[in-house]
């Protein structure tokens, strides 16, 4: 958001976002009337008089509740770190990170940080550099001069053979800390390799810049994520008190122009690919779920590991998938998918279905059994991982639970008619 809308005050956006937690419907409906005729610029300087602020006592109590359970993960992660069972510990430490994934506060930032820092440790033991380079650059990217990233990143740097890139991060580091003896020792030790490997300054000039765009491009992700995952805690919470909203906001989505809908993605966070007709089907599943839908879904997102590639997401999905409860949640996304919906989710996956395909898809999967559904999910979440090569594509939809799953529920249909069943 703070993308779309860079000259916003970070404190305007935050009051928004308190704002949106004690919206009662008929605010919402009358918002929503309202976006329809706004420009860009009139929502900024709508949001620029949002002043009003307060947690309900639900919302506080579920926040405690999470930062308490993330700080306990994050000390049994510390003593799985301290017997040196760091994969355990890595598990801990993602876990704890990714309940604090809508979290906002001082002190859920200090849990996160800290769970950051130990998954590069963890990453460094492992031999998964790459990883603990991502974790990093997560945290310089709120803190660009923090000892810990800096020397973590160095050593993972050097690690790969990037000898000019460690050699940027820890003299870095040995500026900021000049009386660290660890920092010192280990930049004695880079200045040798690079004068034995014929490092020149120039090389080093060139990875310094790649660290800044670097950092720079994490630093916007960090950004864009907070703010998306406050707005949508804040949503979610408004919507276990109106029951109704989701059927409201999906009516408005559904009779949004495409110029509306072009304007209203501007801000929000990561929709930068979104087409028209993507949000509409997106507002029409909505209108069949409930809230507690909408969680189940936000916690299979929270369960993503971090850092992991495409196909570790995916297989971590579809071992979520074995919670009773999650299935449950697809089953009935997938029982109220329309033929319609259908046909635009085969056209977003370059499936052009004939209106007989996509009702006899439509019938078949309401007729699933879940037993059914669970035998094909597995084989739909290897085909996704498979077929979706284009990289933003499969970041863009990663990012969004509810539209990975129905595009799971295509590939179900696909199924079906490949094995005979309808």
């Amino acid at each position: 958001m703070r993308r779309a809308m860079p000259n916003v005050d970070p404190n305007v956006l935050r009051a928004s976002q308190e704002q949106m937690k004690n919206m009662t419907p008929e605010q919402w409906e009358r918002a929503m009337e309202q976006m329809r005729s706004m420009s860009t610029e009139d929502m900024i300087q709508q949001m620029k008089k949002a002043n009003q602020a307060g947690v309900s006592g639900q919302m506080n109590a579920r926040v405690q509740y999470e930062l308490n359970a993330s700080k306990q993960l994050k000390e049994e992660g510390n003593a799985f770190h301290r017997s040196g069972n760091f994969q355990e510990a890595a598990e801990k430490y993602a876990r704890a990170k990714n309940n604090l994934s809508t979290h906002s506060s001082d002190d859920a930032k200090s849990v996160k940080k800290a769970c950051t820092l130990n998954l590069a440790s963890c990453y460094l033991k492992t031999g998964q550099y790459e990883l603990a380079v991502e974790m990093c650059t997560e945290v310089l990217a709120v803190e660009d001069t923090n000892l810990k990233a800096l020397f973590r990143r160095g050593q993972a740097q050097h690690a790969l053979g990037k000898r000019a890139d460690a050699l940027v991060d820890i003299r870095k580091a040995s500026k900021t800390w000049p009386d660290d003896e660890t920092v010192i020792e280990y930049l004695r030790k880079l200045e040798g390799e690079a004068a034995e490997h014929n490092i020149g300054e120039a090389e080093v000039k060139s990875a310094q810049t790649r660290a800044d765009e670097f950092t720079a491009n994490a630093r916007e992700r960090v950004q864009c994520s907070t703010s998306g995952a406050s707005n949508y805690a804040a949503a979610l919470e408004q919507m276990r008190s109106n029951p109704d909203l989701l059927e409201k906001m999906s009516e408005s989505l559904e009779t949004m122009s495409d110029a509306d809908l072009e304007n209203f993605k501007k801000t929000v966070p990561g929709m930068e690919n979104a087409t028209p007709e993507m949000m509409r089907t997106m507002g029409r599943q909505m209108k069949n779920m409930t809230s507690e839908d909408l969680e189940r879904l936000s916690e299979m997102a929270k369960s993503m590991p971090q850092g992991a590639s495409q196909e570790e997401q995916m297989q971590a999905m579809q071992d979520r998938m074995k919670d009773p409860e999650a299935m449950k949640t697809l089953s009935k996304m997938m029982q109220n998918m329309s033929p319609d919906q259908l046909k635009e989710m085969g056209q977003t996956m370059g499936k052009n279905l004939s209106e007989e395909e996509a009702v006899r898809f439509a019938q078949s999967i309401k007729s699933m059994k879940p037993e059914h559904i669970e035998k094909m999910l597995k084989v739909a979440t290897a085909l996704h991982s498979a077929g979706l090569r284009a990289k933003k594509a499969k970041q863009w939809v990663m990012a969004r639970p509810a539209l990975v799953l129905a595009i799971i529920v295509f590939l179900v249909a696909v199924l079906l008619r490949r094995w005979g069943w309808i």
